[in-house]
């Protein structure tokens, strides 16, 4: 558990207004965007019921808003822009297609073009680009990327290239 540095404070009945537990855990999270968190720290950080807060937690996670990290973790999970996803996904697809054939990329990846989940779009990119990795290397994947990041034209499209590229430099 990492509660060293997690604000500790206690809630008063009546301290949070109309707030929600879950309101109070899903303001939690999108606070500490880049935090690894568990159910325990939110709760302790809180001073709400740990099994009614890692009950809220997986219904957050179920609902999309959160994403699993590792058993009993999450992280906030950011909002994407699914146009400039699937846009990126297919980028990827296609410049791989042309240079080594629409067959050997389904082939090699296991993916067709059309396979986009739009329910987690991060994800499928992620899936393209480690398998695209296991086969052409660290090289070519980052260089997929570089020119992805040329095109990048608002903080949310950069934000889902630096995603990829931290999934692809954690698994090197």
């Amino acid at each position: 558990m990492h509660t060293d540095n997690l604000e500790v404070r206690t809630i008063p009945p009546d301290a949070n207004g109309d707030k929600s537990k879950t309101q109070l855990i899903r303001e939690f999270f999108e606070a500490r965007p880049n935090q690894v968190i568990s159910p325990t720290e939110v709760a302790v950080a809180l001073a709400l019921d740990k099994h009614v807060t890692s009950t809220i937690v997986h219904r957050l996670e179920t609902d999309g808003a959160l994403q699993k990290a590792g058993r009993g973790e999450y992280i906030y999970k950011k909002e994407v822009d699914l146009q400039a996803a699937a846009n990126i996904y297919k980028q990827i697809y296609r410049g791989v297609a042309e240079n080594i054939g629409l067959r050997a990329i389904e082939t090699m990846t296991k993916m067709r073009e059309n396979d986009f989940n739009q329910k987690d779009p991060v994800e499928s990119i992620k899936t393209l680009a480690l398998a695209l990795q296991a086969w052409f290397g660290d090289e070519a994947v980052r260089n997929i990327l570089m020119n992805l990041e040329k095109h990048a034209d608002n903080e949310k499209v950069q934000a889902l290239v630096n995603e990829i590229k931290a999934a692809i430099q954690k698994r090197s």
